[in-house]
Parts: C-alpha cells; structure tokens; sequence
C-alpha cells in the first residue's frame, strides 16, 4: 500500500496498458476514425432517447471525467511511487470510455483522500461519474443513477493479530471499527451493531494495531495487498463476509441522478466489456485467475 493518499480524476496518461486509450487516432478498414465514427453512433442514439444531454455532454467534450479514492491497492493506487495510477478501477474506467468513443479525462484534480470527498465531488459536478468499487445498495439507487454491476468484491473483517474476541461479524456489536462512514464496509459494520471511526484502509489498519480501533471491514483483496506491502503489521483476516444480498460485494459506476442517459450509454458499455472477456481479463491481471474464475458475473 502506498503512503500517499489520492482521490482523484482519472488521467489517460496514467493508463499505459490501453494502447487504445492514448495519443494515437484509431482507424477502421475504410481508413475513417474508429473512434469518431464510435463517438457519432452514440451521439445518434443520444439523440433518439430523447432523454438528457449528460452523453452528449461528454461526447461534446471527448472525455470522461472519473472520481475516484487512490489510496486502494490494487484498484486504485499510485503506481512506484511515479504518481501515475493503475488499478483494476483504473483500467475499467479507461475500457468504460473507450465503448463511448471518449477518453478518460486528462485533468489531475484532487478532491481530497476519503471515499467521502470523492461522492461529494459528483453531487459539486466536478466529474461525471465516480468508478471506485462503490456498491448499488438501494440506499444509493434513491439518489443516484447506478449502473450495472461490472465487478465483485470479497469483504474480509480484519482484526490485531493478538485479538481473540472477535472471531467473526456476530462479535461486532459494541465494537470500534475503523472504516468510511459512508462505505458499504462501514454499513456492514453499523449492521453488526459496531460504532464507526473514520478512516481508509491503511489508516483503519494503524488504528487497529494502536488499539484504537478494534476491526476494519474491507475487500479482501485490498487487505491482502496491504499485508504483502507491510509483512509486519500485527493484524489478521478474522472471518469473511456472506452477504444476504448480491448488491453488498457488487461494482458499480455511480452518476448523478439526472445523467439518465449517460448512465444508459454507460450499461451497454459494461454488458460488451463482460460479453466480450475483457473484464474477466482485468480481474485476472489484478486479482488472480482463482479469483476471476469465480465471479459470477463474468460466468
């Protein structure tokens, strides 16, 4: 896990594993712009939805803006301490934008270092979507406009390696746990009956083993990159979480409410990435083929 902690829009210069997604112009048999030709096939369905000018608007510009929390190996995080940012959020993103015939915008904006700044960065309109792991619960689906799930993710609680009270998430109640208080983690937690402190991963986990804090909830994979970068730290994976519902460990990219039809463009970008591997691809890369093979969505 990286020491500095980003939240920010998403640069295609930070995306160097989609050559589709750079400087280059893109052509088809014919010798067109591929990616022109894209942008006005959308453009023309834009148009016959008859809904809202939130495609148009990023056709218009010829980006997607992204908000994102960088401070989450290995979704979102700095790479080698280059400044640039790779993750398998990061590349989604990129894919995402590459199906509406934009790329990901080229602004570094910062927006502070919590999941919180970064959903109050969408409702500011200082991006257009947030792609960050974030959970279609029913809560979000009131205010928002949540795509199609395109990910999941596996929820481990974590714990001090000498903790021997809490063995699993019936063991919460009464208990601190270290987690954003707007998180699905940090619902998870609440659910249990623990009360919350703010905090990101690495911080939930110095908290932890300060005594602080008595547990953190958060993706497994997260977890296990934070271990591999800090083979030292005292802490342990007490329990995994089954959740009663596929939306608690599913990804979704979050618009505003009113963007319903860039939201819509949005979906069908996701059903190709899924329909044709590439997603499965991606969670391959970062996470491990063990783990993408059993992704239900990518089955």
């Amino acid at each position: 896990m990286k020491k500095r902690l980003l939240a920010t829009v998403l640069a295609v210069a930070m995306m160097g594993t989609l050559a589709a997604c750079g400087n280059g112009t893109k052509t088809d048999s014919a010798g067109n712009d591929a990616n022109s030709s894209k942008t006005e096939q959308v453009s023309s369905e834009a148009e016959q939805s008859g809904t809202d000018d939130s495609l148009q608007r990023v056709l218009n510009a010829g980006v997607l803006s992204v908000g994102a929390e960088g401070n989450w190996e290995p979704y979102v995080y700095n790479q080698d301490g280059t400044g640039e940012l790779d993750g398998f959020e990061v590349q989604m993103a990129a894919e995402i934008a590459k199906r509406l015939g934009v790329k990901v915008d080229e602004a570094d904006n910062i927006v502070g270092d919590s999941f919180d700044g970064v959903i109050a960065g969408l409702d500011a309109e200082r991006y257009d979507v947030v792609i960050c792991g974030v959970c279609p619960t029913p809560e979000r689906k009131e205010k928002y406009n949540m795509s199609d799930p395109y990910g999941e993710q596996l929820i481990a609680l974590v714990v001090k390696g000498d903790n021997d009270t809490i063995k699993g998430f019936d063991d919460l109640k009464g208990k601190t746990s270290a987690n954003s208080l707007s998180s699905s983690s940090g619902n998870i937690a609440r659910s249990y009956g623990a009360e919350l402190t703010e905090a990101s991963l690495e911080q939930g986990m110095l908290l932890i083993q300060q005594g602080r804090a008595d547990c953190t909830i958060n993706d497994a994979a997260s977890i296990n990159a934070y271990m591999k970068a800090n083979p030292d730290a005292d802490v342990k994976i007490a329990a995994y979480y089954e959740p009663e519902n596929e939306y608690e460990i599913q990804s979704s990219v979050m618009c505003r409410k009113e963007d319903k039809a860039l939201c819509d463009a949005i979906n069908k970008a996701i059903h190709e990435i899924i329909s044709d591997g590439t997603a499965k691809k991606l969670a391959e890369q970062y996470f491990g083929e063990d783990f993408a093979s059993n992704v239900s969505l990518y089955k």
